[in-house]
């Protein structure tokens, strides 16, 4: 089952066998295997985080590291939802979609901490079905809890909160598709024909947003979004998705060597006492076009 998943959705052959030996080792042993089916069940009926602590103690069972036997549950519990979408009669491309964030989750681990595995909890609503993928992005469905936005966006109201998977290059064509084949689906539930797209990420934060140059893919992305507000982050948590490092304050800066030009950019902007952050954007698409308010 383990092996088939995994090269099905192309896994490194090195992190296929990893992953179907620590299966192996957890459906052999009864303890494991039953938390395994206790944390399933949570996923699927209670449908909240507090399966979480049942997934250390499978760790903890079996000697398996955390990364790893994470991912080996998330490859479990595909199999149920690859029911729930038939059930639904959703098509299996939409399936296979949303489980290539596996992969992407898995090469994050890898590149940043050389283990195969996921070290993030935040699959959960793949499998609620209140994250969808299409194409490029994926789409949280929530209710809106801000201030009005526009006289359109309403507190309560229902609105789509995108984020960018580590999937490839992000160009204006594969955004345009995406929300394009996101409006068909989210099609009957939209207010006045108009859906109401989020996005909260450190691309958008503004000072980050122009080192990418007024002609790089990301700097087009976040121009679509209408931005609403920023947040400092002097933690610099989301250094690691640029550096395959976790920032351990200026002394990580020494360490690297700054090859790719964002690199080189982001590398002379922390060293001169700047950080990342946080921007909040909301954009308005109609089926065809984005509704700029820039």
């Amino acid at each position: 089952m383990v092996k088939d998943f995994c090269e099905k959705l192309a896994f490194p052959t090195e992190a296929t066998v990893c992953l179907t030996e620590a299966y192996s080792k957890i459906v052999s042993e009864p303890e494991a295997l039953s938390l395994i089916y206790k944390a399933m069940d949570i996923v699927y009926t209670v449908k909240d985080n507090s399966f979480v602590p049942l997934l250390q103690e499978i760790s903890e069972k079996t000697g398996i590291h955390r990364y790893t036997s994470d991912l080996v549950f998330w490859i479990m519990s595909a199999k149920p939802l690859y029911c729930i979408y038939n059930e639904k009669k959703l098509p299996e491309n939409l399936y296979w979609d949303a489980m290539a964030d596996l992969r992407y989750k898995l090469m994050e681990c890898y590149n940043l901490h050389g283990i195969w595995g996921v070290f993030s909890t935040w699959f959960l609503m793949f499998y609620t079905l209140e994250r969808m993928t299409f194409g490029r992005l994926h789409y949280d469905v929530l209710k809106w809890g801000g201030d009005a936005y526009r006289g359109f966006l309403m507190p309560g109201d229902t609105y789509y909160r995108c984020h960018i998977p580590s999937s490839g290059p992000l160009t204006p064509e594969s955004v345009m598709d995406s929300l394009k084949k996101a409006y068909t689906y989210y099609k009957d539930d939209l207010k006045n024909g108009l859906m109401s797209v989020a996005c909260n990420s450190w691309l958008l934060y503004p000072p980050v947003t122009a080192l990418f140059g007024e002609n790089s893919n990301t700097k087009k992305f976040c121009d679509l979004f209408d931005l609403i507000g920023t947040k400092e982050d002097p933690m610099n948590r989301d250094f690691w998705r640029v550096f395959n490092k976790e920032y351990k304050g200026p002394e990580t800066l020494r360490e690297i060597t700054a090859e790719k030009p964002l690199q080189k950019n982001l590398k002379e902007y922390l060293e001169a006492g700047n950080s990342f952050g946080i921007g909040y954007g909301i954009l308005l698409f109609d089926g065809e076009k984005v509704i700029n308010y820039n």
